[in-house]
């Protein structure tokens, strides 16, 4: 049974990608700001999503778990905190590829914080601009199909007008019980990105350290949840950094954590469990149910 019902006709969208090629474009415009900040201030920007979530209260480390992250290539060591690589470049979508950003490795470390012992399998659909060819983006699919991961993790997104092609594929994922979670996008709008808009993904938002809404998260009618996605810290390039990119991969994790005890709960009992740990099990356009917690 699908997460939720959903319907929107974008025919002006559908003409205008028909148009434009087959060529996706990220969602992960996040934004970056230095750091120049007291070591006190730093600890605790570091530390606030891991306390905001309550991670340390469940143990669990995703041991078991397969979780596939289709981005981008890892610039920094997260290299050795991956069980495969795989790559989904065409010849001409890899002309830009020539040094990786470090989208893939903050999606990568975040994921690994809270599920160390999860097998992380990176799937390269994107070269450093942000690009993903709808070709690569199935052939994809299909191979996490075979491979049968427990979790997709997919911060980025893209107009609806590739969903005849993506969706089918979503949904053999979804019925072959592998929970896909993406980003609801960083424009600031009322309508959430397409994959996160499908009935067959988890569609997370970003909220700052007092839980409300980051000015920039996309919301309404297909938001599901929302994590923390503002001042997250990139190690790698002494950053702080604003997405829904990162919240999505929080979520990610933290599925992670929950499917290592409950390996064969079906995707619907694990939305269902996330609304659980939300704090009033409520559902409203900005912030979906909430931030789940342990």
């Amino acid at each position: 049974m699908p997460l939720k019902n959903r319907l929107e006709v974008k025919l002006i969208l559908v003409i205008l990608m028909l148009i434009i090629s087959s060529t996706l474009s990220y969602s992960h415009n996040d934004t970056t700001k230095n750091l120049d900040l007291s070591a006190k201030y730093y600890e605790n920007l570091k530390t606030w999503p891991n306390k905001f979530l309550n991670l340390n209260k469940n143990s669990s480390t995703g041991k078991g778990i397969k979780v596939a992250i289709l981005d981008t290539e890892v610039k920094f060591k997260t290299v050795n905190n991956l069980k495969r690589i795989h790559y989904f470049l065409s010849n001409d979508n890899a002309n830009s590829f020539i040094e990786a950003s470090t989208h893939a490795d903050q999606i990568v470390s975040i994921i690994n914080s809270i599920a160390p012992d999860a097998e992380i399998y990176l799937v390269v659909v994107s070269n450093k601009d942000g690009k993903i060819k709808e070709n690569d983006l199935k052939n994809a699919l299909d191979w996490l199909t075979k491979e049968k991961v427990d979790i997709i993790n997919m911060s980025f997104g893209f107009n609806s007008a590739m969903s005849k092609t993506i969706e089918p594929r979503l949904e053999k994922l979804y019925k072959n019980n592998t929970v896909i979670v993406a980003a609801s996008g960083n424009e600031g709008i009322s309508r959430v990105n397409y994959p996160a808009s499908s009935q067959y993904v988890i569609s997370v938002g970003a909220n700052d350290y007092s839980g409300q809404k980051w000015i920039n998260s996309n919301y309404g009618t297909e938001l599901d949840f929302s994590m923390p996605g503002v001042q997250i810290i990139d190690k790698y390039r002494q950053i702080y950094v604003d997405g829904t990119s990162f919240s999505t991969a929080f979520m990610s994790g933290m599925i992670a954590k929950l499917k290592e005890k409950h390996h064969n709960t079906s995707n619907k009992d694990i939305y269902a469990k996330l609304i659980q740990m939300t704090p009033t099990h409520k559902w409203n356009p900005l912030n979906g149910y909430g931030t789940p917690t342990f």
